[in-house]
């Protein structure tokens, strides 16, 4: 039993951590002290948020108290327009001039995960030229994804399309969660790219030491270029250095010599340097210059790792004879008291004199408890701080019949405020996005769509997040985004939420009886926000909540939410059976045809489908019709018209001509026309005695088919002319087949 004991104790002691592995563990937990965030699945959005943390950390992960200063950079880039980031660069050059790339070897948690990820017992790849010639690619990609694309396509590119800490803080460990479930709807083709790429990346960092930080990590490319000049790290006095090469061999990183642009500044071949020519920066700005030289001479007597000379002044007795080379517990030769000494130490009952040498250590043993104790008790504070101490953030469970409350709040665009009461009697589309989302940025233009093809009866709010953004200082800023966006045009109400916002409920209890109650809180948070851009809520006309949509939404699935709440819309059926039918209508054409009139296909159903060059999605359906016409050639006639919207890359008829002629449309089976808002249009009506009256109106030819400012919609005639479907939005060729062949065979 003692023997397992005995081994128990030696296998500890030889796999106990390094001082430079407690302190990797040690960052990542106070990066990460919002331990609840990973229980409850939320972002914490409080004020340390303002923050930049130095290593590599994603803002999104539910534990991150901090900003990650590389995707800060990023959000500064492609939000500043004319504007220098300076906050996020003076950020960077703090932490470059004072660690360097000391936060890779002691201050990353990605750092930290790749090398456990090495301790795999695999075969391993080692450095050579090409890991060598690999390494630059990490300053490509700073050039090119963090800060040219950004002030270009104003995304965060690298965070969007590359950074695997980003899909493993920010994306999977939020969707472990069962209360984010409804995130799953929102993943596509890229979470499915960046997941590969995250798993890729951790395969190869078992074989390869550190491959991301070696080649794809940027904020090490920006970090080295501060190295050399950086207060903190490892320095190499090259009087000493007589080119050996075992450090260089030693380490696994590419460097091509000590402290360069790819030393991770980890310490580690210090202890191979034979001639003890590589030391850390720094000791004097942390001890008084005479305790480091007493620190050297005691470490040089006591064959130190980092020393080469012995200083016996510094280390001798009061008289020579009192001391004799002796060795201590380790083995190590340091002059001692003599054994007459030590007698008459005895006799006189005095304590064992201590050596220069002892007292050093001594002194180091005390100063390196006391350090890490007050680091333990810190980390314990924040820990105890974020998880116990700040009130949990409020979790609204949104019932849908709760009015939204009343709310006031700053507008952009040359508006003062935005009040709820505004919209009285609309329905509204409440959107919450911010500048350095790029799923919110990209969207906006469908909820712009929405607004203005609905512009009587829908009500689109842009409401911009209050979380911390270092490229814009809140509403001044975000207004500067909006001007380079060129959006001071959309019809869209855009504001800026606020974290001192009042906000009044009003609750119906059983009996009827409504009260009022109000709180202080940020807008998103109060209606049911979890930390994931974008959201959308919807109201209904009476200001009820009907829908809470996280993340983004297109506008298909926007239009077909909102449609069913405009009171017009109300109660009617799928397929409505039309008072009217259509006598006569003339409209000019193309390809060559000068008009088309109704009458030109008596006794053949007639599809009519409403297209324009600016909707994507006319477009993309187009070809499925000329199928239809193809395949059903005499019996159904297909007509295509092109709607009277304004649209800037083409002037009416002769625009549109000229799309047709790019996109090869000439030979299509389909009847190209163009719509016309002073057509006049023949009406018939049967009365219940089977008299026909027919009645003449001049209106837009869209509007009299039921359209409603969504493009495309499809109408379908049977073959006496007789309105029998309206379908807005997109159709399959399928189901087009299905409605038009029970009428073919009727």
């Amino acid at each position: 039993m003692k023997n397992f004991f005995v081994k128990v104790k030696n296998w500890f002691i030889n796999h106990k951590p390094s001082k430079r592995r407690l302190i990797q563990v040690y960052a990542a937990l106070l990066y990460n002290a919002n331990i609840k965030g990973f229980i409850n699945g939320t972002i914490f959005t409080g004020d340390t948020k303002n923050a930049c943390v130095p290593g590599l950390n994603c803002y999104s992960c539910p534990g991150a108290v901090g900003a990650c200063p590389l995707g800060a950079l990023q959000n500064a880039m492609s939000s500043s327009g004319n504007t220098a980031p300076y906050y996020v660069l003076g950020i960077l050059a703090l932490f470059g001039l004072t660690l360097a790339r000391t936060v890779c070897g002691f201050l990353c948690p990605v750092g930290l995960g790749q090398e456990l990820l090495y301790k795999i017992k695999t075969p391993k790849i080692k450095k050579n030229r090409v890991t060598r010639v690999l390494s630059y690619f990490k300053y490509v990609l700073l050039f090119a994804l963090v800060i040219l694309l950004p002030i270009l396509l104003h995304s965060p590119t690298f965070c969007k399309y590359i950074c695997p800490a980003g899909t493993l803080g920010g994306g999977v460990s939020l969707l472990f969660h069962p209360e984010n479930e409804d995130f799953f709807a929102a993943l596509g083709g890229l979470f499915t790219w960046k997941f590969a790429l995250m798993v890729a990346i951790i395969v190869l960092c078992v074989f390869c030491y550190r491959a991301f930080c070696r080649f794809l990590c940027p904020l090490g490319a920006i970090y080295g270029f501060f190295n050399r000049i950086a207060l903190m790290g490892v320095r190499l006095d090259e009087s000493k250095c007589t080119d050996c090469g075992l450090c260089i061999n030693h380490c696994k990183m590419d460097i091509g010599k000590v402290g360069d642009h790819e030393c991770i500044e980890c310490g580690e071949c210090i202890a191979v340097c034979p001639t003890k020519a590589i030391s850390w920066k720094g000791s004097k700005i942390f001890l008084h210059p005479n305790a480091v030289a007493a620190s050297v001479a005691a470490e040089e007597t006591a064959g130190g790792e980092d020393f080469e000379t012995l200083k016996p002044d510094l280390l001798q007795a009061k008289t020579v004879n009192e001391t004799v080379p002796v060795s201590d517990n380790d083995g190590v030769v340091v002059m001692g008291p003599s054994g007459e000494e030590k007698a008459k130490r005895k006799s006189r009952k005095e304590k064992p004199r201590l050596s220069a040498y002892e007292k050093v250590k001594r002194r180091n043993k005390w100063l390196e408890i006391a350090a890490w104790s007050l680091a333990s008790l810190f980390l314990a504070f924040v820990l105890i701080y974020y998880n116990f101490v700040l009130p949990p953030d409020e979790k609204i469970v949104i019932d849908k019949n709760q009015p939204c409350p009343e709310f006031t709040v700053q507008a952009y665009n040359g508006k003062e405020t935005y009040s709820l009461s505004d919209s009285k009697g609309k329905v509204v589309v409440i959107n919450f996005w911010a500048t350095w989302c790029a799923g919110c940025v990209a969207e906006l233009p469908d909820f712009n769509k929405l607004q203005e093809n609905y512009l009587d009866d829908v009500v689109v709010v842009a409401v911009h997040g209050t979380v911390f953004e270092a490229s814009y200082d809140e509403t001044e800023g975000v207004q500067r985004y909006i001007d380079k966006m060129n959006w001071n045009d959309y019809a869209l109400t855009f504001v800026q939420d606020s974290d001192d916002l009042e906000l009044k409920y009003s609750k119906t209890d059983d009996e009827g009886n409504v009260t009022v109650e109000t709180k202080i809180g940020q807008l998103y948070k109060s209606l049911g926000g979890k930390g994931a851009w974008p959201t959308t809520v919807i109201l209904d006309t009476e200001g009820k909540i009907v829908e809470v949509h996280q993340n983004t939404i297109s506008y298909e699935k926007l239009e077909e939410k909102v449609l069913p709440l405009i009171p017009e819309n109300d109660n009617q059926p799928d397929n409505p059976e039309p008072e009217l039918s259509y006598n006569e209508f003339t409209v000019q054409a193309y390809n060559g045809k000068e008009t088309y009139s109704l009458s030109d296909s008596k006794g053949k159903v007639v599809v009519i489908n409403f297209w324009a060059t600016w909707c994507a999605g006319c477009v993309a359906e187009l070809p499925d019709f000329n199928k239809l016409q193809e395949n059903y050639l005499d019996d159904v006639v297909v007509v295509a018209v092109h709607g009277t919207v304004f649209e800037a890359s083409y002037d009416e008829t002769e625009g549109v001509q000229r799309y047709i002629d790019k996109m090869n449309w000439n030979d299509y089976a389909l009847t190209f026309v163009q719509d016309s808002d002073d057509l006049e249009l023949k009406y018939s009506k049967t009365d219940d005695e089977g008299n026909v009256t027919v009645e003449t109106k001049i209106g837009q030819l869209y509007k009299s088919l039921g359209g409603k400012g969504a493009w495309p919609t499809t109408v379908i005639l049977d073959t006496e002319g007789k309105i029998v479907e309206v379908h807005q939005n997109t159709i399959s060729y399928e189901k087009l087949e299905e409605k038009v062949l029970p009428l073919i065979n009727k």
